[in-house]
């Protein structure tokens, strides 16, 4: 199987990177991938980690340009779509950009994998589709609609999740680095909730929608969240700073929820499963919006309400960061 990740420089293409030790893949009953990968415009992420993963292949290209992605996917299986701007204030201030690379770009890696015959193409969402209040969440939206509509020949799904511990651009690294300039961290609302996810746990989520033979479906884990005030606690403990619960507020930034979700009330009427503790799956599978409903009881999944992880679980998934090189 040989395996194609657009983005795949950045965190998520790292973690993947490592996933080929064999044990994610082995729990997944998927072929063990004989090659891998890297496509993206970054030449010094790629070359950073090319020093840890030397056998992973790199192609340096845009997701806009078709023809290249094309040229460099012929011969793969699956494609991994993660490239995107993510950044959402930099997505705020860039807004023709951020539509040009999040939705042109989607498209041209869709027409892309359908010129190159690959097998099965897996797009990676976010939380911030959920009634998006900004760019990048409506971006995300949109490729999420555009990728149930799906492809004759290749199978196409989504991946929605909440933010990775650690990821590049997640609370994490910025605290971290709020610790070391101000010695304790800035939150605007202690209370505030996210929904939080282990690297493997994101690489769990996509090879589950790679084993999976249903077509345009969106993948939604039953994450876990937690508050900021436990990240504030988790990252100062982490850092070895006495102040436990040291934070400044500031005010809530435009565009930015207190509280995310993962399956609106309206998508719970088109979702296979559910996040009650009474239901068994680890994930839900949502429906085209194209599709009839054909479920009559609406809930929503909010990370105010989801289980909630506690500050020693963070603590220890940090650590594995730092033993990995991550943080």
């Amino acid at each position: 199987m040989r395996i194609f990740v657009t983005g795949g420089a950045g965190f998520l293409g790292r973690a993947i990177a490592r996933s080929l030790d064999g044990q994610l893949w082995r729990e997944s009953g998927l072929p063990y991938p004989n090659e891998l990968t890297v496509y993206s415009r970054d030449e010094a992420k790629q070359f950073t980690m090319s020093q840890q993963f030397p056998d992973v292949r790199y192609v340096l290209g845009d997701i806009r340009d078709r023809e290249r992605l094309e040229a460099a996917m012929v011969g793969h299986d699956i494609v991994i779509h993660a490239a995107a701007i993510k950044f959402i204030p930099e997505a705020e201030r860039n807004v023709l950009e951020t539509i040009s690379v999040n939705v042109t770009g989607s498209l041209a890696v869709l027409a892309a994998a359908r010129d190159a015959r690959i097998e099965t193409l897996v797009g990676i969402s976010t939380d911030k589709a959920c009634a998006p209040l900004n760019t990048y969440g409506m971006t995300k939206a949109l490729m999420e609609r555009a990728y149930q509509v799906g492809l004759p020949d290749t199978r196409v799904a989504c991946v929605r999740y909440g933010n990775v511990i650690g990821s590049t651009g997640s609370v994490v690294p910025v605290f971290l680095d709020q610790l070391s300039k101000f010695g304790k961290v800035r939150v605007t609302d202690p209370e505030m909730t996210r929904f939080w996810m282990t690297a493997d746990d994101a690489v769990r989520a996509i090879l589950h929608a790679i084993a999976d033979t249903r077509d345009r479906l969106v993948y939604v884990p039953k994450a876990r969240a937690a508050t900021m005030a436990t990240i504030a606690q988790a990252v100062n403990q982490f850092a070895g700073h006495a102040r436990t619960h040291g934070f400044d507020r500031m005010p809530l930034r435009p565009a930015e929820k207190l509280h995310e979700t993962l399956v609106t009330e309206a998508e719970s009427l088109r979702c296979h499963g559910s996040p009650s503790p009474s239901s068994t799956a680890d994930y839900m599978h949502i429906l085209p919006a194209s599709e009839n409903s054909p479920y009559e009881d609406a809930w929503t999944f909010t990370s105010e309400d989801a289980p909630r992880i506690g500050p020693e679980n963070l603590i220890h998934e940090l650590e594995k960061l730092r033993e990995s090189g991550e943080l």
